[in-house]
């Protein structure tokens, strides 16, 4: 069985500001998970595996430095 994490756990393994954009990527197709539906609503848990294969392919965030747009 795969692992799977919240959107809030998913969103500080990636550093990213919050678990709302964590859920855009899922709906994007860039991360894999599944909706739960709890009492209180459909919830996403996010496959860890899906989650660590996006960190080490994603590009660098921010822009460029003076040094690499010298080269």
């Amino acid at each position: 069985m795969t692992e799977t994490i919240s959107t809030t756990e998913a969103a500080k393994l990636l550093d990213v500001c919050n678990r709302s954009y964590i859920a855009r990527l899922l709906r994007q197709g860039k991360l894999e998970g599944e909706k739960i539906d709890t009492p209180r609503g459909a919830v996403w848990r996010v496959y860890l595996e899906s989650v660590e294969a996006y960190a080490s392919d994603r590009p660098p965030v921010g822009k460029p430095t003076k040094k690499d747009s010298d080269e």
